[in-house]
């Protein structure tokens, strides 16, 4: 079995969403037996959907190596050793003594037993910094996987100001990772295009599409009608994704069909926009109710209880992101409700796979025709018509691994003795 080193700075036990997707991806590999070693930041968000270590993730605690990031923050202490981090690594970019020491620990791994292939998983982008090291090091095959933009490229209506002179040197490693990397990876085409000039990437015979992976072994709970239509979203419903827009719609067409059904709507995450106040002034208290943070399997548990998973999206002019949440949407098999831009990834993919309804964000009207249409449904018991499983077909495990393995040199199986590269560059 291939040995692999991973370098993601968001992992377990710290599950917000990029870490969720990182630890899926390793808990696939172990559980298929492959040798795997990663190494990871020390975060502080480790209590954002769950706290400690919790299933399904215990089994990556014996192959994970947290790297500490504290710097030496005494006067006249942290100047130097930043200069220090930078004329080793050749790059000035956040978490840069994060990736310095990733580095050394990574080679101590591989004097140790060598690797077959190394991935560098963003976000956050700093994990690319210890994967180009150590590709100058050792030459072993390199995988950089790019699931968002760096935040200076988030289209609007977000923002990531970022002056000019940081940004042409976080441009400058940007598109050094993306040239060193064997391949680069990305979760659907529209990304790569959005990132492409930026990135540099103009050899797509080193271009892969692979989404994010579906959560090793779970399987769908049969749905189960009750007397209400539940509606129910999972993640973060920041200010950037207007939500206020969805609940009116919903307000509208819960009071269309008052009488004839109850329409209710879970809200799974933490809230940054005020949505109590904003569900009070709408007179939904009696539709929407909160449930806060939750693990990962708690919040499986609740989507599968509902029969409609929504998901909410900034209005950008175009969709470029392909939410991970939708994979833990599809497994469970729950159709989808894509609140998402006009044109993009969500309404290409449901018009390619179907499972679910898509809604144009700006338009309160159709979001309002997409709550009728599945209203209908429900009430002639059709809503197996809208089946995610050709979503979680192509995010299946041995879907997402052949993958992977389709990267690896076609000598992998074959290890070489290798010297003991400099630890410290």
């Amino acid at each position: 079995m291939p040995r692999i080193l991973m370098f993601a700075a968001a992992f377990a036990p710290a599950c917000f969403s990029e870490g969720l997707v990182n630890s899926k991806l390793a808990l696939a590999m172990k559980e298929s037996g492959w040798d795997l070693e990663v190494i990871s930041m020390v975060s502080d968000k480790a209590t954002c959907y769950q706290s400690g270590w919790l299933p399904p993730w215990l089994p990556l605690k014996p192959i994970l190596h947290q790297v500490e990031t504290r710097i030496a923050k005494e006067r006249g202490w942290r100047f130097p050793n930043l200069a220090l981090d930078v004329l080793a690594t050749g790059h000035l970019v956040k978490g840069v003594h994060w990736s310095r020491l990733a580095y050394r620990k990574a080679i101590e791994l591989q004097t140790v037993k060598p690797f077959d292939l190394v991935i560098s998983r963003s976000t956050s982008c700093c994990s690319h910094l210890p994967a180009i090291l150590f590709k100058k090091a050792t030459g072993v095959q390199w995988v950089a996987n790019w699931n968002d933009p760096p935040p200076y490229l988030f289209p609007p209506p977000y923002t990531h100001a970022m002056p000019k002179c940081r940004r042409l040197m976080v441009r400058r490693y940007l598109r050094a990772a993306a040239r060193m990397a064997d391949y680069n990876t990305f979760p659907n085409r529209h990304l790569f295009l959005h990132l492409r000039i930026e990135l540099g990437i103009t050899d797509e015979k080193r271009l892969r599409i692979i989404p994010h992976i579906a959560f090793v072994g779970h399987k769908a709970i049969p749905w189960k009608r009750c007397d209400s239509l539940r509606l129910c979203h999972a993640g973060n419903l920041s200010a950037a994704r207007r939500p206020e827009t969805f609940l009116r719609a919903f307000k509208r067409v819960a009071e269309r069909y008052k009488g004839r059904v109850k329409m209710t709507f879970d809200i799974i995450g933490t809230e940054e926009v005020n949505l109590r106040t904003i569900t009070h002034d709408l007179g939904l208290d009696e539709n929407v109710c909160f449930h806060g943070t939750k693990s990962f399997l708690d919040t499986l548990d609740l989507i599968a209880r509902a029969d409609v998973a929504v998901l909410i999206e900034a209005p950008c002019d175009k969709g470029i992101f392909l939410p991970s949440k939708i994979i833990d949407y599809a497994q469970t098999g729950r159709p989808i409700l894509s609140i998402s831009p006009k044109t993009g990834v969500m309404r290409d993919l449901l018009a390619e796979l179907g499972g679910g309804i898509h809604a144009d964000n700006l338009s309160q009207p159709d979001i309002e025709v997409a709550l009728e249409r599945i209203a209908q449904l429900w009430l002639k018991n059709r809503l197996d018509k809208l089946d995610p499983n050709r979503w979680v077909q192509e995010a299946s495990v041995e879907a997402v691994l052949s993958a992977f393995k389709s990267m690896m040199p076609p000598s992998f199986a074959t290890r070489r003795p290798v010297g003991i590269p400099n630890m410290n560059p």
